[in-house]
């Protein structure tokens, strides 16, 4: 026991086990940081990996809509030429009947077969029944 309170006394064996205890501290706290800074650094790379990936599957996805919105326009623009001829074909045929309908019994008058069959096929099925 006096061992040990004469070395608590010598002031030097103390400074010099405070000293060998803080360098001790310190580089546990070191390498502690060291790891710390490794996982963090890991982190980082997986997830500029992911974000990378990422950007790869939204240029990809906006390549699709680019191709998808091309096709739509195509398609309304396909529908509406199909709209305006249905809508042309339907006026010259309004214009046609109204000339028809209206003739005088002196112009009117027995027409061919042929032409009669070609004349009803224009006005539909139905109308091919209700002549025959």
């Amino acid at each position: 026991m006096t061992a040990i309170l004469a070395l608590l006394s010598n002031w030097r064996v103390i400074l010099g086990l405070g000293i060998a205890g803080a360098v001790l501290g310190f580089g546990l706290y070191v390498w502690h940081l060291r790891d710390e800074v490794a996982s963090q650094k890991a982190r980082a790379d997986l997830a500029e990996a992911s974000l990378s990936q990422q950007i790869q599957v939204n240029q990809q996805n906006l390549q699709q809509l680019a191709l998808m919105r091309a096709a739509d326009a195509a398609a309304l623009d396909a529908m509406t030429k199909q709209r305006d001829a249905v809508a042309a074909r339907t006026a010259l045929t309004v214009q046609l009947k109204g000339k028809t309908s209206h003739v005088s019994k002196a112009n009117d008058g027995p027409v061919a077969p042929v032409l009669r069959d070609v004349l009803d096929g224009l006005r539909g099925p139905a109308a091919t029944a209700a002549a025959h």
